[in-house]
Formats: C-alpha cells, structure tokens, sequence
C-alpha cells in the first residue's frame, strides 16, 4: 500500500510540475480574480458537412449545418473567440487508436466502384469518399479546442464537430 501512495504521489508532482510549466494555473488564477468569465473558443467547419450517408440515416450533414447556422444568427459565433478547425495528426489519433484503424479508416472507401456507389457501407455503418478527411477534420478540431483551453488562451472552448 505505501509504494502504490509514493506512486500515486509522485504522480500528482509531476502533473502538477507540467501544469506549472504551462503557467495555466497562474494564468487562469489572475485573469479570473475579478470573477469575470475569460474567453470561449468556437471552432467548427463545413468540411463537417460533406460526410453524407443514405437519405434515412439520422446523422446527417443537416445536423452540423443548423447548429451551426442557429449559432450565427444567434450572434453567439460573434461573441466567440474563433480557433482554426484543423486536421489530427497521426500522433494524436494514435493515442486512441490503433495504426491499423487509422489505415482502414483512410483506404475503406473502394473509389472503383464508381458513382453511384458515393455511399458505401453495411447496416447503420456508412462511409463516403469524405469520411476519412471528415473523421480527422473532426479529432483534429476536437484536439485544437482542448489545447486552447490547457494553455489557457480560452477558459472554456466548443467544438462543432460531427
């Protein structure tokens, strides 16, 4: 029990040694003493919107654009701080995913098949010729909008993602 303490301690150092050298805490700390709310980030991208399935199929490009367009006339996009939508890297997939998902992922759309198989898939599974481009689209901003908010240039950050 008392190694797994001293693990669990030395742990806790370094975390909070790496929070430290980002200087997020102090950051934060002096920005918010008068209580006021610091910068949201807003990211998204159309490029969402090209991954389209089957008509039937609830997830949709429509889904993504309404948020989106909802968001626009509601001023809120204006009251944002924009952060650039952005492709993952294969480092950052690869800390959730394996190489082998990642190569199935980019090579499972079969462009021989022609155009009127632009929809591909099985059962509630769908891909298109996008999908790849999109799924990275959509980690990769997912990534950019938690890395503003842990080095601190936004206290909270919105990714419109799909």
């Amino acid at each position: 029990r008392t190694a797994t303490s001293a693990a669990a301690a030395a742990d806790v150092a370094e975390l909070a040694d790496q929070i430290d050298k980002l200087h997020v805490k102090k950051d934060r700390a002096a920005a918010r003493a008068d209580g006021a709310v610091g910068a949201v980030g807003l990211i998204y991208s159309d490029v969402m919107e090209l991954h389209e399935g089957p008509e039937h199929h609830l997830e949709r490009p429509a889904r993504h654009a309404y948020v989106v367009a909802k968001m626009k006339k509601d001023g809120l996009d204006k009251r944002c701080q924009s952060l650039l939508a952005r492709l993952a890297e294969d480092s950052e997939l690869l800390t959730c995913h394996s190489q082998q998902h990642i190569d199935e992922v980019e090579s499972t759309f079969d462009v021989t098949l022609g155009p009127e198989q632009r929809v591909q898939g099985e059962g509630d599974i769908y891909w298109t010729e996008h999908t790849a481009m999109c799924a990275r689209m959509a980690a990769g901003s997912a990534c950019e909008a938690a890395a503003a908010v842990a080095t601190g240039r936004v206290h909270r950050a919105m990714a419109v993602v799909r």
